[in-house]
């Protein structure tokens, strides 16, 4: 997405910008402001910040926001470079409002802390905790959604397997209860089929080959045991199996992992002032998702910033990760325990039903059936409602497991006597059998039924284990290639601003490592001339570490941010030394021309550094510059024109002043030459430090025969019957003796004259401009002769398209 770049940002009543209006004019330009400290640059930054989040992270209370000499409420207003303006108002004790709702046609404009960058946030990413440091990068790349994403994956895999394991359990219950007579339990219906069929066949009888062929078996069977023995072991089968393996199970310990579930969620919402506001948040979240542009809260009716407050909620409900995971594993327990306890008043049931006449008292049958009211109560009311203080179900259901244990024991050593009774008098392979077919004719549908559901379990997990590894292997790739290509930016950016400095940069290398914990963590480490992965806080100067702090944060915007949107340097180069000063200039001119960059600095010199390297590509005409001079709280700035260098030079060019005016010679020289070099497509050879005096683009510019503009410069010469131009001044001789663009040509004595006084003069910006003790012998004539004729040939040049940007400052 490209973003249509700013015609103009006015502030009313803002701040440190006066009680009335004060306008930064883009006009789709690039701004860069200079004024000292105290003359309302950052408050700029401020107003900036305010329009795009709804507040300024730095000012915690808004009553600051207004100036102290304003009438009426601020407002910022953002004209695009076509269209209406949209504004914010921001009224005293109420939250912004935007007109049109949403910033109009800048929402989706990345986050504040992504385009504005102020002196005291440089080092942030460096300095931040590992997980607040993957935060801000997730936040970055657009994948704070997809963590969370992530998260629901793994607790969907995790209720998968937990109702496998359940269907699982019930169905191996189910498959307990039809053991073959040797004690074998089948692993699915048609083994017990299979195995009953075996054991037919050997006592005579037709083979078993499905369900359907059970009942068959079993009225075959009946003659060889005799009416009154089935109707008893019928009764012993039905008994034990309602007993089998081991009821009552012990709940007690599933009781207290559900209760510590509990506890756990009540102390994470104890340690979150937002724990009773969980899901409404969540709501909030999903909302503000949808309606990007909604200003108004959907509850009370306020106005709000979305982008504000949907960043505020992200980062509440990403506190409350605790929380979220202790309710997840308590509903996956309730789930547990509450799918047992149905099965358990089941199996109560039947024990009632099936061991009536076996019980040892009354007591015992009372007791029995007492248990089972408690637990249907349960069940019917719902599990949640006796968790905690109101147990009492509870209370009786656990004491009667535990009275029920010793009843249940008696029960099954009772049955089994009677059931080895009956074996020692009937063939102990037809009551095997017997019992065998018995239990499946019984269980046979509800076996059929959890296998399929086993099935359909299995089919489910697997399916989610494989989305879940997937997405969490798209994840990993992805966050794997974005952090690549992040550190690749880095640390060209790093390397760009100290190679050619007369210094080896200190950082060989740089790692941006994540690592996954409980949480994830980001881990930045550099490698320190040998010293691999390297805590850069501990290691680097403070001018690389300076240096490091900007090639993340400039990385960061060519890396995510898209173009057309702005860049807000606030006084970010105040702490960084010069030489590192003048890359950064040529990185924002030469790499950022996709961005729209406002740059404030109180650093006049910088300021010119940063235009005149824009002029040397060209791009000057891409620049507004403005100076901030004098301030008053009530009016604001005073805003100047950012005098040039020229203007400098023909105030000091008097005979008291002439001789301090060799550094601004040496600049306008430099840079007419360079711009020159760069229209005409001269070759030059390279310098590793890029560094090139004035005999080098004199004695080693080579001209392009293919460039038109050295055509018509050689034609003037060979008009004038002067030689092929093979420097630089025969180039500039042959550019002043020929006209282009409807500006007339000079006669060729008076571009002799100009050539000769420009670079005839040997020696004299040097002596000007360096402790020599010839300095008093150059004489102000000489000078004056040098500065008049020199911008005369870049005027003569720029008219004709000869040298490319303007006049140099």
């Amino acid at each position: 997405m490209i973003f249509s770049k700013i015609k103009a940002i006015q502030f009313q009543g803002f701040r440190g910008l006066g009680a009335n209006t004060c306008t930064v004019q883009f006009d789709g330009n690039n701004v860069l402001i200079v004024g000292g400290n105290g003359k309302g640059k950052s408050s700029i930054a401020d107003g900036i910040e305010l329009f795009f989040q709804g507040a300024v992270s730095h000012l915690e209370d808004a009553s600051s926001l207004p100036n102290v000499y304003a009438t009426n409420d601020p407002k910022i207003s953002i004209w695009p470079r076509s269209g209406d303006p949209s504004v914010v108002d921001i009224p005293k004790g109420g939250a912004p409002i935007w007109t049109p709702p949403g910033q109009g046609g800048f929402a989706g404009y990345p986050s504040v802390e992504s385009f504005i960058l102020r002196r005291n946030r440089l080092l942030a990413f460096i300095q931040a905790r590992p997980g607040d440091r993957f935060k801000a990068f997730m936040a970055l790349l657009g994948m704070d959604n997809l963590e969370r994403q992530k998260e629901a994956f793994n607790e969907a895999h995790n209720e998968a397997k937990l109702e496998l394991d359940r269907v699982q359990q019930l169905l191996q219950g189910k498959l307990e209860q039809c053991s073959l007579p040797d004690g074998d339990v089948p692993k699915s219906l048609i083994q017990g089929i299979q195995a009953a069929s075996v054991l037919a066949v050997r006592i005579d009888l037709p083979a078993i080959n499905s369900v359907d062929d059970i009942p068959t078996a079993i009225e075959l069977l009946s003659p060889k045991i005799g009416g009154a023995d089935q109707v008893l072991l019928d009764k012993v089968c039905l008994g034990l199996a309602s007993l089998s393996p081991t009821f009552p199970p012990n709940y007690e310990e599933e009781l207290i992992l559900l209760e510590e579930a509990y506890s756990d969620v009540e102390q994470a919402l104890k340690n979150s002032v937002d724990g009773e506001k969980w899901a409404i948040i969540n709501e909030g979240i999903s909302f503000f998702e949808k309606h990007p542009n909604e200003n108004l809260c959907p509850l009370c009716g306020n106005g709000v910033s979305p982008v504000e407050l949907l960043d505020d909620l992200r980062q509440r409900e990403e506190s409350l990760a605790n929380l979220r995971s202790a309710q997840s594993r308590k509903r996956m327990m309730l789930a547990r325990f509450t799918d047992a306890l149905a099965k358990a008043r089941d199996n109560y049931l039947e024990v009632l039903e099936s061991c009536a006449e076996h019980f040892s008292s009354d007591g015992e049958k009372e007791l029995w059936s007492a248990t089972y009211a408690w637990l249907k109560h349960i069940v019917l009311e719902g599990v949640e409602q006796f968790i905690g203080d109101n147990n009492e179900a509870f209370t009786q259901f656990a004491d009667g497991c535990q009275l029920n244990r010793s009843i249940a024991e008696k029960l099954q050593e009772k049955l089994q006597n009677e059931k080895d009774i009956l074996e020692k008098r009937l063939d102990r392979d037809i009551v095997g059998l017997h019992v065998s077919l018995t239990m499946l004719n019984k269980h046979a549908k509800a076996i059929e039924s959890l296998e399929e559901e086993v099935a359909a379990a299995i089919r489910f997990a697997s399916l989610a284990d494989r989305i879940k590894k997937t997405y969490n292997k798209a994840y990993s790739k992805s966050l794997a290639d974005s952090l690549q290509r992040f550190k690749g930016r880095v640390l060209k950016i790093y390397n760009f601003l100290h190679e050619g400095c007369g210094e080896a940069p200190e950082c060989k290398d740089i790692f941006i490592t994540p690592q996954q914990g409980r949480a994830w963590l980001l881990r930045l480490g550099v490698d320190f001339l040998g010293v691999v992965d390297a805590n850069p806080e501990l290691f680097l100067s403070e001018g690389h570490l300076d240096s490091l702090g900007l090639a993340v944060y400039l990385a960061a915007v060519q890396e995510f941010n898209p173009k057309g949107t702005l860049l807000v340097l606030d006084d970010v180069v105040s702490s960084i030394d010069r030489d590192h000063q003048d890359r950064i200039a040529e990185l924002l001119v030469h790499q950022f021309q996709d961005y729209q960059l406002l740059v404030t600095t109180h650093d006049e010199r910088w300021g010119k550094i940063l235009l005149n390297k824009a002029d040397a590509l060209g791009l000057k005409k891409s620049w507004k510059a403005t100076k901030y001079g004098s301030w008053t709280p009530e009016t604001g700035p005073t805003l100047t024109t950012l005098n040039g260098n020229w203007d400098h030079i023909q105030t000091a060019l008097t005979e008291e002043r002439y001789l301090t005016l060799g550094s601004l010679l040496r600049i306008v020289t430099e840079s007419f030459m360079k711009r020159m070099i760069v229209r005409f497509q001269m070759y030059l050879p390279y310098k590793v430090d890029n560094r090139y005096t004035i005999k080098d683009l004199l004695d080693f510019s080579k001209p392009s025969e293919s460039n038109a503009y050295y055509r018509a410069a050689k034609k003037a010469c060979a008009e004038n019957g002067l030689n092929n131009p093979t420097k630089l001044k025969q180039v500039l001789a042959g550019a002043l003796m020929s006209s282009q663009n409807g500006h007339p040509a000079l006669e060729k004595a008076r571009a002799e004259q100009l050539v000769m006084r420009v670079f005839g003069v040997d020696n004299l910006i040097n002596e000007l401009s360096h402790d020599s003790p010839n300095l008093f012998d150059v004489g102000f004539g000489a000078v004056r002769d040098f500065a008049l004729s020199l911008k005369e040939a870049e005027e003569h040049c720029l008219a004709c398209g000869y040298c490319s940007g303007e006049p140099s400052l």
